[in-house]
Parts: C-alpha cells; sequence; structure tokens
C-alpha cells in the first residue's frame, strides 16, 4: 500500500509539472527581461516564442526526469 501512495504522489508531480513548468518559464523570462529594464519587441517576442516551442519537450520532459532521479536516489539507498 505505501508504494501506491507514493506512486500517485511522484505522478501528481510530473503531471502537473507538464503543466505548470513551460508556462513558468514563460512568464519568468518575460518578467525577467522587463524587470532588467528592457522594452520586448514583437519581433523579439516571436523569436522567444519561437525557440521556446521548440525546446518545449525538453522543458517539460524536465519533471519526470527529477522524478525518475529521486527514484534512482531512493532504489541506490534500498540496495546499500
Amino acid at each position: 500500500m505505501h508504494w501506491n501512495k507514493k506512486y500517485f504522489y511522484n505522478s501528481a508531480f510530473v503531471v502537473s509539472g507538464l503543466y505548470i513548468t513551460s508556462t513558468t518559464l514563460y512568464i519568468s523570462t518575460f518578467m525577467t527581461f522587463i524587470w532588467l529594464g528592457h522594452v520586448p519587441t514583437v519581433s523579439m517576442i516571436f523569436t522567444f516564442i519561437s525557440i521556446y516551442e521548440n525546446i518545449q519537450y525538453a522543458i517539460n520532459f524536465l519533471p519526470s526526469l527529477i522524478s525518475l532521479f529521486i527514484d534512482i536516489l531512493v532504489s541506490s539507498k534500498r540496495l546499500n
């Protein structure tokens, strides 16, 4: 039963990360750019969006990668 709870939390982390990661990255990048005193232009915004659309799969895979890394750490501790 304990593995069921762990699997549920792990899955919830991955699924929520898929939806939150790319949006958070968009917002934080634009807010940092504006906070540093720059004025975004339309051409810069289109370039930014096209670059991030190309790497969106890698960005969305990040929560899964973190979850897998945590599983590896837990499994290695069990073996020791």
